[in-house]
């Protein structure tokens, strides 16, 4: 059975529930909205009727920690329409006897770490850490890498602090640049520690590439990545990238084993990957390493995704800052309050919306108010309010009730 997704309902005139077609979902999608425009709400309102309405998967990589929540129930402002749950309740019923949501945190209260080192070949490794190929460095670095891999050592569960630690001082040598190479080559090997990423010898976690392909007894419908659990920028990025590589390697194996069997036996689901904030990890112009890595892997989902069974659903604030390209790519796309008419040109020249529309009705809309435009909207352009999510939001925004009293209680005479 079928059922549409409902988001909101109809405005400007126009009544009734505002209802999507799960066909119309599986295209990338790009969310355009400042700060308290309800962009979070319309996200988790998204995530919550993907996963109840279909069997689609959705993989949050959650750079606020906005999704952190989405086991519990959102009891303020329900029940509103359009609504098929009458309490909160009713709703987490169904949300948690059918949902299998896995939150990942790395943090000091119940973390885990997500990534093991030896996961990078030899010039990814040397891409991280920064050397050059014809340097000391990455000469005694491919004497740790044969030692570790080739050697089959017990390698899987040693950080780059783990190898700088037990693995250099012992790499006994006469030349006395691997000498003169190792001193700096553990330092940023610790540098590297502080990230905040890597699987450590005694953790007993799957790591996130398990997680992610659904071994050692976790499945999922809903996963979270909680990046702000991470301790440090670099890390933050470098996770989002190994996300996004190891998802494309899982649905192309897929699709490859797909191919070779009947059709009506191919029983693959997709994946929508959310990025909220999508322009500080991806800007116009990558800074770094690990922004680089993720715009790639952004644009090759973008444009070869859908083969392969996966969507993006990209949410930005700063549209001028995000690569055009990108956003070229999704068809189906959500204007929200925006002020900036920068960002209300890149917005109309990307999709080709009237630029006076936009800039007449962005600047203008109340919260959880806007525009829907492309496949999952009907006759052009549509107007809508959008749903309250049912799931409780994670982020910690400042509660006015409790700063904006006064220190001293003065009487006025």
């Amino acid at each position: 059975m079928k059922r549409n997704l409902q988001l909101g309902e109809f405005a400007k005139g126009v009544t009734g529930p505002l209802e999507v077609a799960p066909a119309d979902i599986a295209y990338h999608t790009a969310l355009l909205a400042q700060s308290g425009s309800g962009k979070s709400f319309l996200l988790g309102r998204l995530v919550e009727e993907i996963i109840l309405k279909t069997r689609a998967r959705v993989l949050v990589l959650d750079a606020n920690g906005d999704f952190r929540k989405m086991d519990e129930g959102n009891h303020h402002g329900l029940p509103l329409p359009p609504r098929d749950y009458g309490t909160v309740d009713e709703f987490l019923e169904d949300w948690t006897s059918l949902v299998a949501i896995v939150k990942l945190r790395n943090d000091r209260v119940g973390g885990r770490a997500l990534v093991p080192w030896w996961d990078y070949d030899l010039l990814e490794q040397s891409e991280i850490l920064g050397l050059e190929t014809a340097s000391p460095e990455f000469s005694l670095l491919r004497q740790l890498y044969e030692k570790n891999v080739n050697g089959r050592v017990e390698r899987i569960r040693y950080a780059p602090q783990d190898v700088a630690d037990e693995s250099l001082p012992p790499l006994s040598t006469s030349d006395v640049n691997f000498t003169s190479a190792r001193r700096p080559l553990a330092e940023k090997m610790r540098r590297l520690g502080d990230w905040g990423i890597w699987q450590r010898p005694a953790d007993t976690d799957v790591p996130l590439r398990g997680v992610i392909r659904q071994e050692g007894g976790s499945p999922w419908d809903l996963l979270v990545v909680d990046l702000p659990s991470i301790r440090a920028r670099q890390g933050q990025l470098f996770c989002v990238a190994y996300v996004l590589a190891e998802l494309w390697r899982l649905h192309e194996e897929q699709w490859a084993d797909a191919t070779e069997g009947p059709r009506e036996e191919d029983d693959r689901v997709p994946t929508f990957i959310v990025i909220d904030e999508v322009h500080r990890c991806a800007p116009r112009e990558p800074r770094d390493l690990a922004q680089q890595q993720i715009a790639d892997h952004l644009q090759q989902i973008a444009a070869e995704g859908r083969k392969y069974g996966l969507f993006l659903i990209l949410a930005t604030q700063r549209p001028a800052k995000v690569q055009s390209d990108l956003l070229a790519e999704c068809e189906n796309v959500c204007l929200m309050r925006l002020q900036s008419p920068v960002d209300h040109g890149i917005a109309a020249d990307a999709w080709g919306i009237d630029r006076r529309a936009v800039a007449l009705h962005a600047p203008g809309m109340g919260v959880g108010e806007g525009l829907l435009y492309g496949r999952w909207a009907t006759g052009g352009v549509t107007f809508f309010k959008a749903a309250p999510r049912r799931t409780a939001e994670g982020g910690a925004s400042l509660r006015p009730e409790v700063w904006t009293r006064a220190r001293i209680d003065v009487t006025e005479e």
